[in-house]
């Protein structure tokens, strides 16, 4: 059986995780193919991003994302 951890967490952590597993904001806008500026305007709300975009900053932090309703049928550890 596979065990999965349920966190819930707000946007800026989740940024704030993909910053750090990916060694700093130049190396997940690397990864992201996006400039640093673009993170930066993100998390200070001053622009979006686009579905995919999040979902490789996801990826990156090791994370998916769930609905509210969904999580209580996943195991936690």
């Amino acid at each position: 059986m596979r065990t999965i951890e349920v966190m819930l967490m707000k946007l800026e952590n989740i940024i704030e995780e993909a910053i750090t597993k990916a060694g700093g904001c130049k190396q997940l806008a690397d990864e992201m193919q996006i400039s640093p500026s673009e993170i930066s305007r993100f998390r200070n709300g001053e622009g979006g991003m686009t579905v995919p975009k999040l979902n490789k900053m996801l990826d990156i932090a090791g994370m998916v994302l769930v609905g509210h309703r969904d999580h209580k049928d996943m195991i936690t550890t």
